[in-house]
């Protein structure tokens, strides 16, 4: 996976966060108008689900919440929007499964998601734009923190 990580340093990752920032900001918008309350049931269950991982499982932790941002994506109702969504998230998972976390980190990570939840539960198009914002731009400080050279 080092190799992986090698690979997307420097513009590349700076480059592919910026994308997936302008991706799941719109997605989060266009989440709050169309979300059903079986759909919001089931992003509850994906968060439920997060809460119940720790440190030491951060695998699983992370593959879960993949799975809520591409959830996110799937009510757009596009196939493209969904792919691409999808395709960012998989060209991330080797960097952010190797950034060093902590139990406080996590944490975080999981208030940012609840809040995005809450506001996709009230049908709010700006707040869940500012959620993932604040969630996106955590993930991207956390990124330029502990891999500088990453995100320079």
């Amino acid at each position: 996976a080092e190799d992986e990580v090698r690979i997307l340093r420097g513009d590349e990752l700076a480059a592919l966060l910026r994308y997936r920032r302008v991706l799941e900001l719109g997605t989060a918008e266009i989440a709050a108008e169309r979300a059903t309350p079986m759909v919001r049931g089931r992003l509850a269950d994906l968060l439920g689900e997060m809460a119940g991982h720790h440190l030491s499982d951060y695998a699983a932790y992370r593959a879960l919440d993949a799975q809520f941002h591409i959830a996110l994506a799937a009510l757009s109702g596009s196939a493209a929007l969904l792919q691409q969504v999808t395709d960012t998230q998989a060209a991330l998972s080797d960097v952010l499964n190797a950034v060093p976390r902590s139990e406080a980190s996590m944490a975080n990570s999981q208030d940012q998601h609840r809040r995005i939840l809450a506001a996709i539960e009230a049908r709010d198009r700006d707040a869940a734009r500012v959620a993932m914002r604040e969630h996106l731009e955590g993930i991207e400080h956390l990124l330029a923190v502990l891999m500088p050279q990453a995100t320079a």
